[in-house]
């Protein structure tokens, strides 16, 4: 299969693990992410979260994602930053996916995430020749949907290294009262709802040809990426069972495997409990069984984690890479999938470096 990028880098600040190896690692040993919190829903029931415990409690909205995606990138930055003198000179390009809500701003001021970008860059612009960044407030499916310009960017010799990485945190009472008053939080009386989670994950993208003339070990390998858009919304009565977006996404991204006579074995999905969510990746598999093979292994991190929303590919990757470089990954390619409230799907191939 043609390789589009190589992963050299991961970083993830999750429920269970302040690295990406704590995460993978604790997940593999069947830890789960929940916790009570202080944040209460209409009934004035406190909530349990997927949240991190060791930040500030009284830390909410953008401050809170911007201090978990500072430590997320920071961890995958140290594939090029732990030797002295390689990232001298290098050329880096920051993408970083948010949730929408972090679009909102004053009129003549500038927004949570443009803040958010803005901080990540003068953390990191000192150890590198250029430091560019951009933001994509577009949920779940943000920066999958930014990994194709990404690619593009390296090919070209725009940049040397893309950082493309999100973050999200459902840790604040504005957003629990939301998806209470929108009957969509899971608990006691909703069952097919939203775990919310917090989460931040960073990979850190290089050409093939960089990773091998810096020595740097390549931990994952993308090959592929669809794109799909779904009309089965949380705020709509379309069916889920349709799955238009999510299948024909998986359908692109998966057309390599056909072409060289290969099956994927491991789904990396962002699927939460809510019943058009489920339905939707039931219908889904179900279509696309010709690209799957044993042991079928599908990963929910929002069942364990709660949702991660602009971070659950970054999340899904840091853990797909330290499971392939420590072996105990369930195989070696692997289909990740997101999709946003709006509509919009991603899905990406990826592999593990021995079968690329």
């Amino acid at each position: 299969m043609n390789t589009l990028a190589v992963i050299i880098g991961v970083g993830a600040r999750t429920s269970v693990g302040l690295t990406a190896r704590h995460t993978a690692f604790l997940l593999r040993a069947g830890s789960v992410g929940f916790h009570a919190s202080p944040l209460l829903d209409l009934n004035d029931e406190y909530v349990t979260i997927g949240s991190v415990p060791t930040l500030d409690p009284m830390l909410v909205g953008a401050e809170r994602v911007q201090a978990l995606a500072a430590a997320a990138a920071d961890e995958a930055l140290e594939a090029v930053t732990d030797v002295a003198g390689v990232a001298a000179g290098l050329r880096l390009k920051l993408v970083v996916g948010l949730g929408e809500r972090l679009a909102r701003h004053e009129p003549g001021q500038p927004s949570p995430a443009e803040m958010i970008g803005q901080a990540l860059r003068n953390r990191v612009v000192k150890r590198f020749a250029t430091a560019n960044v951009e933001t994509f407030p577009r949920g779940e499916a943000a920066a999958p949907l930014q990994l194709e310009a990404a690619c593009a960017e390296l090919t070209s010799g725009r940049t040397d290294l893309v950082l493309l990485g999100g973050a999200h945190s459902d840790y604040d009472p504005v957003v629990v009262r939301g998806l209470s008053q929108q009957n969509r939080l899971f608990g006691a009386g909703q069952v097919n709802g939203v775990m919310p989670g917090e989460a931040a994950g960073f990979l850190l993208l290089a050409g093939a040809q960089f990773a091998n003339r810096h020595g740097r070990p390549v931990r994952a390998r993308l090959h592929a990426i669809g794109k799909g858009f779904e009309k089965a919304r949380p705020d709509n009565d379309e069916s889920a069972f349709e799955a238009l977006g999510l299948t024909v996404a998986v359908h692109a991204a998966a057309a390599p495997l056909a072409a060289d006579n290969l099956r994927a074995g491991w789904a990396l999905t962002d699927m939460t409990p809510e019943a058009h969510r489920v339905n939707e990746w039931q219908a889904m598999f179900v279509r696309t069984q010709r690209y799957w093979c044993d042991p079928q292994w599908i990963d929910a991190h929002a069942h364990k984690l709660g949702r991660l929303g602009a971070a659950a590919m970054p999340v899904q990757l840091a853990i797909a890479a330290t499971a392939w470089r420590h072996g105990f990954a369930p195989h070696g390619v692997a289909l990740s999938m997101v999709g946003s409230d709006s509509g919009e799907r991603a899905t990406t191939l990826w592999s593990a470096p021995a079968r690329a």
